[in-house]
């Protein structure tokens, strides 16, 4: 059900639903703070939507008269958000509260909001993020009317902090997004917040083309702190030279200095290699042959094939690796010789005096 500020203004004052006189008047006052949060955000947020929705329109190309009729949609939405979260404060549903105030802030973004989310963090018993908004409230609106009041139940937050040891330390960079690390442990994109032991903190700093920025920070046990980062932004240096590719010692591949000669060698032993396995091979199916065979006369002449296949394989085996081996020292001489016909410096030199001219030629070997 949804109702108009007056209304739940009204209903809020005259509400004697609890029977508990203290309890009551607390709620009461909250519901009250409540409100006073949302008339504030809603005052605001109508008198800068043109110029803001001007902007973002004219960065997507859109004509201003529909940016603006969509900020209104998106004000109507966010005022209607707004009223059924305070329905859920109001029956005690934190979490729906907060899902819906979150959304209208989206929408129609302002820092009441975060004060608003505070108070419904607080009624659920979360002390962390109770805290965290609170803080995030007076941050955006340095001079609130009820900065008093919010720093009291900001304090009263952190001394639960302290009852288990730890403290909140929120990290705050310019630009934002950049991601963050304690003690070398990443945490999350700046703007960070979260609850650490007191002491002495490691802190990094990371954003694509910007400075990378490491620094110490101290956690006091008391209260909760803000570190602010301001990220330098990488100076370019220009383009990298490139290094020049030099020269190899040999111009050419090594086989170009190989001679035909020597190729032949290296074919022949291959090729010998190649006959003795045929060779082999089909010894071992003679030997088979020979193994079914039941005349002696077949015996003879399957014995005397299995003999002559052996001798060939083993003829040809001997070559092969004798004309590989051959072929592999040719190679290396070949190349060898070639690389130092290379590396001979010849030059020719002139001189010229008062006597004459003279040329000689000079080489080294």
């Amino acid at each position: 059900m949804n109702v108009s500020y007056d209304e739940f203004v009204r209903r809020s004052l005259e509400r004697d639903e609890i029977g508990d006189v203290t309890l009551r008047g607390e709620r009461r006052w909250r519901v009250r703070s409540t409100v006073a949060g949302w008339l504030v955000s809603f005052a605001v947020s109508t008198s800068s939507l043109p110029a803001f929705a001007q902007d973002d329109g004219a960065s997507r190309g859109e004509p201003a008269d529909e940016v603006t009729e969509r900020d209104e949609r998106d004000l109507q939405k966010a005022r209607q958000l707004y009223e059924q979260g305070v329905e859920a404060y109001e029956r005690r549903r934190y979490d729906e509260a907060i899902d819906l105030f979150k959304r209208a802030n989206l929408l129609a973004p302002n820092a009441a909001f975060s004060f608003n989310i505070g108070i419904a963090y607080q009624d659920a018993g979360n002390v962390a993020l109770a805290l965290r908004h609170y803080r995030d409230y007076l941050r955006q609106v340095p001079d609130a009317p009820d900065r008093a009041s919010v720093l009291a139940r900001i304090k009263g937050l952190e001394a639960k902090l302290v009852a288990v040891g730890v403290q909140q330390v929120t990290v705050v960079t310019q630009p934002a997004n950049a991601a963050i690390a304690i003690d070398g442990k990443p945490v999350g994109l700046s703007p960070w917040t979260g609850e650490l032991t007191p002491g002495n903190h490691e802190l990094s700093v990371e954003l694509s083309g910007h400075q990378n920025v490491t620094r110490d920070f101290d956690l006091p046990p008391a209260h909760a702190i803000d570190v602010s980062v301001t990220l330098e932004e990488k100076v370019d240096a220009g383009p990298a030279e490139v290094a020049r590719p030099t020269t190899p010692a040999v111009d050419p591949s090594w086989y170009e200095d190989v001679r035909p000669v020597t190729w032949a060698v290296l074919g022949v032993g291959v090729v010998a290699l190649g006959v003795a396995g045929y060779a082999d091979y089909t010894r071992g199916s003679a030997q088979e042959d020979l193994s079914k065979a039941t005349s002696a006369s077949e015996q003879r002449t399957l014995a005397d094939t299995v003999a002559s296949r052996r001798s060939w394989a083993e003829s040809f085996v001997m070559l092969g690796l004798g004309m590989v081996a051959s072929g592999g020292a040719l190679i290396y001489s070949d190349v060898v010789y070639a690389r130092n016909e290379r590396q001979r410096q010849s030059a020719f030199v002139g001189m010229c005096l008062h006597t004459g001219c003279a040329l000689r030629y000079s080489t080294t070997f």
